[in-house]
């Protein structure tokens, strides 16, 4: 297996090849991912709260089923936006108007399910 030999071209050994723009891309999303989740923890623990770890085993659901769940959810409400809302609207109104008004459309049903669910009721 030969990882750099120089060459634009990084051989693998299942036969696939990455450009080092693709790689170069790749580490910088795994770069940012890292840096994200090290920012949230250090401002959850200088504001004072607790990062907990919670073991599957102690969730009142299995986890399997959790996963299940939020694989259809989230699976089944991007298909609604991106697949039938977007194309439609985009008919109409072109590619950044429909990106725009789908997300407006989107933060809406966010901030009515917060509202309900997780926001102080003096909101």
């Amino acid at each position: 297996m030969l990882l750099f030999n120089g060459k634009k071209r990084i051989p693998i050994s299942l036969g696939l090849s990455f450009r080092s723009l693709v790689l170069r891309r790749l580490l910088a999303v795994c770069v940012l991912v890292i840096a994200i989740f090290s920012v949230s923890i250090v401002a959850y623990k200088i504001f004072g709260h607790q990062v907990d770890y919670t073991p599957p085993s102690t969730l009142s659901h299995p986890f399997w089923l959790i996963i299940i769940a939020q694989f259809i959810g989230a699976a089944g409400e991007e298909f609604g936006w991106r697949c039938f809302l977007q194309p439609l609207f985009q008919t109409k109104l072109g590619v950044l108007p429909s990106s725009i008004l789908v997300g407006l459309l989107w933060g809406a049903g966010i901030m009515f399910t917060l509202r309900d669910c997780c926001l102080p009721s003096h909101l």
